[in-house]
């Protein structure tokens, strides 16, 4: 959407003194901070598949405890990380109207 400003306008200085271009940055924002916690529920994901990976046979308690608790990590970063994501699709889509 940056790339939409018009060429008239050296650096992007359109998306700092426009309506349209606060709400452009503003989905940008929220898209970098959605996609860094979609990262780290990835890292956590990948730390319980590391942690299943090494068990041979059931897991010991402290072991399921472990997995329980990046399990629950991962669910809820998950969840809070849609919501960045979501407004991010808000403001961009919504700068089409401002």
């Amino acid at each position: 959407m940056a790339f939409r400003v018009p060429r008239r306008d050296p650096l992007f200085d359109y998306l700092w003194s426009t309506d349209w271009g606060t709400m452009i940055w503003l989905g940008f924002l929220f898209a970098v901070v959605g996609y860094i916690l979609g990262t780290v529920v990835g890292i956590n994901s990948k730390k319980m598949m590391d942690l299943g990976k090494s068990l041979t046979g059931f897991p010991t308690p402290e072991q399921g405890g472990q997995i329980t608790a990046y399990q629950k990590r991962a669910m809820m970063l998950a969840k809070v990380a849609s919501l960045p994501v979501l407004a991010a699709v808000a403001f961009m889509a919504l700068a089409q109207h401002v």
